[in-house]
């Protein structure tokens, strides 16, 4: 329609489209204007070129809003173009900025590539310690508020500050990275924790190196295998002869062990890959009767009843097992001493660095020549394997004679 001078009974008398919608621009202000929907809706707007391009933005509807009040957001809007500033970049920039920590921690944690158990504990670390912050906008988090916070967790849990500041920076370095101003600016231009860095404040906390001694063996054992809880005995003993970790034993499951090979394979393990592992011949035993009475699909299954119904579930009370058997054994132990015990006594052997690695699972230096040249197999590791698992049970004093069983075809070199 032609352009009129917007006013109050003019709006009112431009005719409803019967479809669509009509536009009616305001001769007093360049840009300003009314659509007047097939609806009787009539909704203001400004519109002007910015750099080049036609845009329109829509002011809000008329009724609410006057004609009056509609022509000053208008006149602002001009005035940012005529500045050079673009609203749609300064509207980005707001929203970006009034986003929260709880924003930053939910696409940090959908956009990266996160084993579920980190993703986990990702969250519940950062809930532990940061609840609080979650609906504070992300620029205002300051550094001092950083540093009086990580006084206040380290101060009755150091390692837990360590772990949980660690997250943190790592959520706002990557707000640093990914939220930026259709300017390019990072809406966060220094990352807050660095400020642990600069001020030298991180805790020195000596990795846990704690092992089950050779002398403290025969008790374990002796402990483990007078358990009442035949599942415990189980696992216990199957963590130590793989020195595998507590989550790649909690999670195999049936089809992931191969009995008539002797081999069983961790899926998706901490180092992004399947491990196969040879079992010697007590483990492959100890198998093979847990087969004959293990439910599906968990190798370490327990009994529990739910509404009535007794049925298998994987087995996660790990923690009661392992209090009742350091008491009965005297023996101090953590579930990753089990894995640290394997690696201790597989070292003690006249086994090669090669061999200890892959049996661990361990990564093999890139800078290595040699190792790109290796391909340790299950076969070519099974006579490593059985060698720690003979000596682990020597030192503790264990007869295997009626715990082995012979593997179908074992020594024959082949790759299973």
């Amino acid at each position: 329609m032609e352009p009129r001078k917007l006013t109050k009974r003019a709006i009112e008398a431009i005719p409803v489209p019967a479809e669509g919608a009509v536009l009616v621009r305001d001769t007093a202000l360049t840009g300003f204007g009314v659509k007047v929907a097939h609806t009787g809706r009539a909704v203001f707007f400004f519109e002007a070129k910015v750099r080049g391009r036609a845009k329109r933005w829509t002011i809000g509807p008329f009724g609410p809003l006057t004609v009056d009040q509609a022509r000053l957001q208008a006149k602002a809007l001009a005035g940012e173009l005529a500045k050079g500033e673009d609203p749609d970049s300064k509207a980005k920039a707001e929203e970006l900025e009034a986003r929260t920590l709880g924003d930053a921690v939910a696409e940090y944690l959908e956009t990266r590539d996160l084993k579920e158990r980190t993703r986990q504990d990702v969250t519940k670390t950062l809930n532990r310690n940061f609840k609080d912050w979650m609906k504070r906008r992300v620029t205002d988090l300051r550094p001092e508020d950083v540093r009086k916070r990580y006084v206040e967790v380290s101060a009755r849990a150091p390692g837990e500050a360590n772990r949980a500041f660690r997250y943190l920076r790592a959520v706002l370095g990557f707000v640093q990275a990914a939220w930026r101003t259709p300017d390019g600016e990072p809406v966060l231009r220094e990352n807050p924790v660095k400020v642990l860095s600069a001020a030298r404040a991180w805790k020195k906390l000596q990795p846990r190196r704690t092992v089950i001694e050779p002398h403290e063996l025969g008790p374990w054992f002796e402990a483990v295998l007078a358990d009442p809880d035949p599942v415990a005995r189980d696992f216990f003993r199957f963590v130590l002869l793989t020195g595998c970790r507590r989550s790649e034993a909690t999670n195999l499951t049936w089809d992931q062990v191969d009995l008539v090979g002797g081999k069983v394979t961790f899926r998706d393990t901490k180092a992004r890959r399947d491990h196969t592992l040879p079992l010697g011949p007590y483990l492959w035993g100890l198998l093979k009767r847990r087969r004959e009475t293990a439910g599906d699909p968990w190798v370490f299954s327990e009994r529990v009843t739910t509404d009535r119904r007794r049925q298998d579930e994987r087995f996660e009370n790990v923690r009661y097992a392992l209090n009742r058997i350091q008491k009965a054994s005297g023996v101090t132990f953590t579930v990753h001493d089990l894995r640290r015990t394997f690696a201790t006594v597989a070292e003690s052997l006249d086994l090669s660095s090669y061999a200890v690695k892959a049996l661990l699972n361990h990564a093999l230096p890139r800078e290595d020549v040699t190792a790109g040249y290796l391909r340790l197999t299950p076969e070519r590791l099974r006579d490593a394997m059985e060698k720690v698992e003979r000596r682990i049970l020597t030192l503790a004093g264990i007869e295997p004679g009626a715990e082995v069983i012979p593997f179908p075809g074992a020594g024959n070199g082949a790759d299973g």
